[in-house]
């Protein structure tokens, strides 16, 4: 196995298989190339070992001509009945024998060549100069964002993903209008964080960097560690978990946000979802529909008991403005919780009450000794900081409790 590895990397032209298979070149540098390759993006360099190519996702994974043929025949629709191996040999022979893709001694590269531990990422942030916005103003100096942000190209402002491996690989962006990923960033495999304390007492989670930075204006907290997940998934979540781990913090504080308070609620089963191995959901027809698994029978009870008073008071209200119930209307806008042996079927419509209400019993629940859930007075914490005057030296720590859903 290892010799043919090494005889097909003597081989193959890198630059040109990844042609020959279909890849896109994106955009072209004096030290890299951008390539689209089977749906993902890929970054080609020369390095004094030849080319290597690595997935943004995974720049510390530097692969070679033979990683890209498996990669291009472990997707590709054959005869089930052949081995992988099989189909990879056959195919890398075939390769071979195209005088095109073949690799001769002497060659010009096609890019300056680089180090192996080179990461296109590194070239896209410098120092922030010019400071649009005031919050960045005001957190320009501090420790605790130092390295965690800086100017793209454009001169917008930069926050770096950092990936299970510690490596960066992509970026968050505020074009001043919103944060979104930046160019071809790794959003679904990456975290941003802020410095690490010395010692550390909490672990707060935010929609994006900028809210982090906010919140921090705005309470000033010691030894506290700010984080923004790329995206809510199973990636993120595990490197999130791992780092809970290995601060010992004994709870998460999450806070996530959006254009409006339904979807910073929503982005918080999202993240339930992944934090829960038997949390499902879904959107559909203008609820969300959960299922999740019932541990503790005391605690449904609870929850069953807040979910049932809420849909007793919408019905109430509804009566002071109507002399008849339209029932049909009501159950619209109801929590619909039933129990099939330990299944917990839920169905949460997309109103605000009704997902603040059922988040808020779940986490005092099921999840109040790993979670608590923070919500600005604002839809976001930058508007927290901007509209509410700062907050004293004294007290600091009771004012975020009281910003817990849950008391």
């Amino acid at each position: 196995m290892n010799t043919n590895r090494e005889h097909s990397n003597l081989h193959l032209h890198l630059p040109r298989l990844l042609r020959h298979f279909g890849g896109a070149c994106l955009k072209q540098e004096d030290s890299y190339a951008l390539y689209r390759f089977q749906g993902s993006h890929v970054i080609l360099i020369h390095t004094e070992e030849g080319y290597r190519y690595y997935e943004v996702q995974s720049p510390e994974k530097k692969l070679e001509a033979f990683d890209l043929v498996v990669s291009y025949m472990a997707k590709m629709e054959t005869n089930p009945r052949i081995p992988l191996w099989d189909k990879v040999f056959e195919f890398y022979n075939k390769l071979s024998k195209d005088s095109d893709l073949v690799l001769t001694e002497k060659y010009e590269p096609a890019f300056k060549t680089v180090k192996k531990d080179f990461n296109h990422f590194h070239t896209y942030l410098s120092r922030p100069t010019a400071l649009e916005h005031p919050l960045y103003t005001s957190v320009a100096g501090d420790s605790v964002f130092e390295n965690r942000f800086g100017q793209g190209p454009d001169k917008r402002i930069l926050f770096p993903l950092y990936n299970i491996q510690n490596e960066v690989c992509g970026y968050f962006e505020d074009d001043l209008e919103d944060i979104h990923p930046y160019g071809e960033s790794a959003m679904e495999h990456g975290l941003w964080y802020s410095q690490i304390p010395e010692k550390i007492e909490a672990l707060f989670v935010f929609s994006n960097p900028k809210e982090a930075m906010a919140f921090h204006q705005r309470f000033q907290l010691k030894n506290a560690v700010y984080l923004a997940l790329g995206s809510i998934n199973h990636t993120t979540t595990r490197i999130l978990f791992q780092i809970h781990r290995l601060t010992k913090v004994k709870k998460i504080m999450l806070s996530f946000t959006g254009d409006s308070k339904i979807a910073g609620f929503v982005r918080d089963l999202h993240f339930i979802s992944f934090m829960e191995e038997d949390f499902r959901l879904r959107v559909a027809d203008g609820a969300i529909q959960i299922q999740c698994r019932q541990k503790d029978p005391k605690a449904f009870a609870r929850f069953y008991t807040h979910c049932r008073d809420y849909n007793e008071g919408l019905r109430k209200h509804f009566l002071k403005h109507r002399s008849i119930l339209d029932q049909h209307l009501v159950n619209a806008y109801s929590l619909v919780l039933s129990q099939d042996g330990e299944q917990i079927n839920l169905r949460v419509p997309l109103e605000i009450n009704a997902l603040q209400l059922m988040i808020w019993s779940y986490y005092k629940n099921f999840l109040h000794t790993t979670l608590d859930i923070l919500k600005p007075k604002k839809v976001d914490w930058n508007l927290e900081w901007e509209e509410i005057p700062p907050l004293q030296n004294e007290g600091k720590e009771v004012q975020v409790e009281e910003y817990r859903i849950a008391q």
